[in-house]
């Protein structure tokens, strides 16, 4: 009786839901997207985990088997002109704000050191950025690829159909969410996820003086953040902190789920990760 309850809950909430996905594809999806597809069989995933480190020391022949996917500020790094990668996918605004010391680090390493074909991912917003459009601009060999990050949830069966469609995606709280649904619709069959640690939890800690203290850890390099909260009276950031982690492994679970619909296989090839809805190998 208990789980029947449970069931309807979850459907009256699927299906609110499902109302809203309709209104908000109305409102503010771009309805002209090209739906691209590859000729390719397979891709691989670079993640910003620490462990992508172990997988480019000794893993690099694998990676370049495949077309390859780099996120965020991968440009910066000693193998962007080495792998020569097919695509790239940015999310975040700070690579549309020029005083963003990282994310400006590697739009001039896109725009100045690309001489080969790349797709650039990004989502519609970016286009109101005279900086990145400028800036992109000035190297042919970037093709800039827009696509609708409207946050859809609800029925499986519609929103799926959304999501195929490219009016909307799963909620990506991390870059890599985003990455495997661009994936996905572009029909690649295996896709290999390498970097995908997600080992923040490990990190956070309370000092001394109740601030939170996090690791911010890629394979670029780590930095600790002493986080001072300046949250209301009886307001907790460490909950903030927490149903944040809770988005991101969420948007893996409908990954699974839409990936299965679409027939495709992710693959968590990481030598370290908390991610546990995909196949998982060691190379």
């Amino acid at each position: 009786m208990v789980q029947k309850i449970l069931d309807l809950k979850d459907f009256i909430s699927n299906l609110f839901n499902s109302i809203i996905a309709i209104c908000k594809v109305i409102a503010f999806s771009k309805f002209k997207v090209t739906n691209h597809k590859t000729n390719s069989r397979s891709c691989v995933i670079l993640g910003n985990g620490p462990s992508l480190n172990d997988s480019l020391q000794n893993h690099l022949e694998f990676i370049k088997k495949h077309d390859i996917f780099c996120v965020n500020v991968f440009s910066a790094s000693t193998y962007y002109k080495q792998l020569k990668p097919n695509n790239y996918l940015l999310l975040d605004n700070a690579f549309t704000e020029p005083n963003h010391e990282r994310a400006s680090k590697a739009i001039v390493h896109l725009v100045d050191d690309t001489d080969w074909e790349l797709n650039l991912f990004v989502p519609f917003k970016f286009k109101k950025s005279s900086y990145f459009v400028e800036s992109i601009a000035k190297n042919p060999n970037i093709k800039v690829i827009y696509f609708n990050y409207v946050i859809l949830d609800g029925l499986d069966s519609l929103k799926f159909w959304f999501y195929k469609n490219e009016l909307g995606m799963p909620q990506s709280q991390n870059v890599l969410v985003a990455s495997i649904f661009r994936c996905i619709n572009l029909k690649y069959k295996e896709i290999y996820v390498l970097g995908a640690d997600h080992t923040w939890h490990e990190t956070i800690r309370l000092n001394d003086d109740n601030e939170i203290v996090a690791d911010d850890s890629h394979f670029y390099g780590t930095k600790t953040y002493e986080i001072n909260k300046l949250m209301p009276k009886n307001k907790s950031y460490m909950a903030r902190q927490f149903l944040s982690l809770h988005k991101a492994f969420k948007g893996y679970e409908v990954l699974a789920r839409y990936a299965e619909y679409r027939k495709v296989d992710v693959i968590n090839a990481s030598k370290r990760s908390y991610i546990d809805v995909f196949r998982k190998i060691k190379l």
